[in-house]
């Protein structure tokens, strides 16, 4: 938040400069180009990745973005790793609808992904029961204690789970199961761009502080509140204040 040092009456107009606006570009994510390579068959069933040295090079990412994509890319199934042995590509079947859109979120461009948050995410906020305002109000009061200390202490990989269960935590009691599984694929499919912004100090605090707000507005059962903070908070281009 900007603050403004205070004019007395025979001032003149406020001088103070807004921080300069960055813009923090979202490449397309290793998690994308491994899916890809995956469902293209490049990658076969099966198949031992490469170590991650070589990934990492390959791919022009730091290894703890490449981490990053590879988690993702466990948790929806698309690859198991081996305790001592390394990471696989997984032999996977048709009938888990679920994991089948979770993947295929993998190769869609992160603009497009946030884009259909923006449009769904509200609406799923909105749907929620006012008996249930409270207890989503504590989940996530919880969930961003922790965040904001996962921050503060570098952790970048928590800090980008917490910040997905957050966001998960905000629709779980949609009306919608078909609701709930998109945005799920959908948020998930959006971490590897969210470390990156983790990675940033001047972005990780910025994202944190909308969260924050989002939060006060649930506390106060302000639930158009939140469904339009969300909406402004979920843009295809993230820009910050850098301070």
């Amino acid at each position: 938040m900007v603050r403004r040092a205070p004019q007395s009456p025979d001032a003149g107009p406020a001088t103070t400069a807004e921080p300069p606006l960055k813009t923090l570009s979202l490449a397309e994510s290793a998690a994308a180009r491994i899916a890809r390579e995956i469902t293209s068959g490049t990658l076969r069933p099966g198949q031992r990745l490469p170590p991650e040295r070589d990934l990492a090079t390959a791919f022009g990412v730091s290894r703890g973005a490449l981490r990053e994509g590879l988690r993702t890319l466990e948790s929806v199934g698309l690859l198991h790793a081996r305790v001592g042995k390394g990471r696989f590509v997984a032999v996977t079947t048709g009938d888990a609808p679920s994991v089948a859109l979770s993947a295929w979120m993998q190769l869609q461009a992160i603009g497009d992904i946030i884009t259909v948050r923006r449009l769904l995410e509200p609406a799923a906020v909105l749907d929620m029961p006012a008996t249930q305002v409270q207890a989503t109000a504590r989940s996530t009061a919880d969930l961003l204690r922790q965040l904001r200390q996962a921050n503060a202490r570098g952790a970048t990989a928590e800090a980008t789970r917490l910040h997905a269960q957050f966001h998960l935590a905000l629709i779980r009691f949609g009306s919608a199961r078909l609701l709930r599984v998109l945005l799920g694929s959908l948020i998930e499919a959006a971490n590897p761009a969210q470390h990156e912004i983790f990675l940033n100090r001047d972005a990780a605090r910025y994202s944190i502080d909308r969260h924050i707000v989002i939060q006060e507005a649930l506390e106060a059962g302000d639930i158009e509140g939140v469904a339009r903070l969300i909406g402004e908070h979920l843009q295809p281009v993230f820009v910050y204040p850098q301070e």
